[in-house]
């Protein structure tokens, strides 16, 4: 009754508005003041859609958890789905209460308001069960991760979408439960074709219960190593260091060794320098004191004693081994402290005047000519 009287309200300020001739039936019996009116109240839908996503979840920012405000980072991923709800609330409200069409208008229309009616609902029910993933975060953040969330919410839509097809279908009468037993009796039968999917799927669940990584986190295995973008019920998506995107398997994932670069506390730095045969013992002690000194002065090297120590010796001279670890796991870091170190190492080497004794460049003979043209230059 009050929808009547407000769709009232909306055609009379309509008519006044417009000329007379504008107020008698001219199209499916309805007055083409009817029609502007349900026009301009889909529009205006439409319009504030995403204003009216932004205002539900800033209220729901407002709300107190343990004294504190939720704030709206933690809802901003319900405005893809709340940004639907006005639009199919203002096209349902404008078919059925402003231009009537609700009675006597046929099977066909009457079934289409159903369907904007079943989807709907499921958006409620999309954004309800996001909502408590949100509360479940609350509660258990280190358990109830975004990436978790992410998962799990795309098994529940999957749900959902089946739930409204079985309720379209009852809709045009079909009988809904002899389709669930043939999807129960066909089950086996699409288990059995879709053993690589299920496998994967099971494989994605252990990924997340075992908290193998989440998004963003750097992984590399046998064969991959890049950013974790997005991890599916099938497959992950990786971005690489080349920016290509990999789509790995989930089994792939689970039966591999997966190296969780993100999770590393610390970074190792092994530099192994060539040392030329004419260097003395007094110089390579002197290198080692003064490159450890070197290292105690940086930021970035951590409270880990630095290991610095002949390893091997070679055919033109010795190897030393310089090993330490870094704060940063940043790549930018690790390659500006590693090019500090050999920078201190080639001028320490030059202050001493220690060169290789000789420089092997090969210059390799024109077709015809004799193979012996190897050149070694002092």
């Amino acid at each position: 009754m009050n929808n009547l009287v407000f769709s009232c309200l909306f055609v009379d300020g309509a008519g006044a508005l417009l000329p007379k001739s504008w107020s008698d039936p001219l199209i499916l019996s309805r007055s083409p003041a009817q029609w502007l009116t349900a026009f301009v109240i889909v529009l205006a839908a439409f319009v504030l859609r995403k204003p009216f996503a932004k205002l539900i979840v800033l209220l729901l920012a407002q709300l107190r958890w343990q004294g504190k405000k939720l704030g709206t980072e933690r809802f901003n991923k319900l405005i893809s789905t709340l940004k639907w709800i006005l639009p199919l609330l203002g096209l349902r409200y404008a078919l059925i209460c402003v231009l009537d069409l609700s009675n006597n208008t046929g099977r066909a229309l009457d079934i289409l308001l159903q369907i904007f009616f079943i989807v709907i609902i499921l958006l409620l029910a999309d954004t309800a069960l996001q909502l408590l993933f949100r509360w479940l975060e609350l509660r258990n953040p280190d358990k109830m991760t975004e990436t978790v969330q992410l998962f799990y919410l795309q098994i529940l839509r999957i749900f959902l979408i089946i739930l409204g097809i079985i309720m379209v279908l009852s809709l045009f009468g079909l009988n809904v439960s002899g389709i669930v037993t043939g999807l129960g009796i066909g089950g086996l039968a699409v288990s059995l074709a879709a053993q690589d999917t299920l496998t994967n799927l099971f494989a994605g669940m252990t990924i997340m219960s075992d908290k193998m990584f989440e998004i963003g986190d750097l992984i590399s295995g046998p064969d991959f190593e890049g950013t974790v973008e997005f991890i599916g019920l099938r497959s992950s998506r990786l971005r690489s260091f080349e920016q290509t995107e990999l789509i790995v398997p989930n089994a792939r994932l689970t039966d591999n060794v997966v190296t969780n670069l993100s999770n590393m506390k610390k970074r190792r730095l092994r530099l192994q320098i060539a040392l030329p045969a004419t260097i003395s013992n007094d110089q390579i002690d002197k290198l080692r004191t003064k490159l450890e000194q070197f290292l105690q002065s940086g930021k970035a090297k951590t409270e880990d004693q630095p290991y610095i120590a002949l390893e091997s010796l070679t055919d033109h001279g010795l190897v030393l081994l310089c090993q330490y670890y870094i704060n940063s796991l940043d790549f930018a870091t690790f390659a500006q402290e590693r090019n500090a170190v050999l920078s201190f190492i080639w001028q320490f080497m030059q202050e001493e005047d220690l060169k290789f004794p000789w420089s092997n460049i090969q210059i390799f003979p024109p077709d015809g000519a004799g193979s012996d043209n190897t050149l070694n230059y002092k």
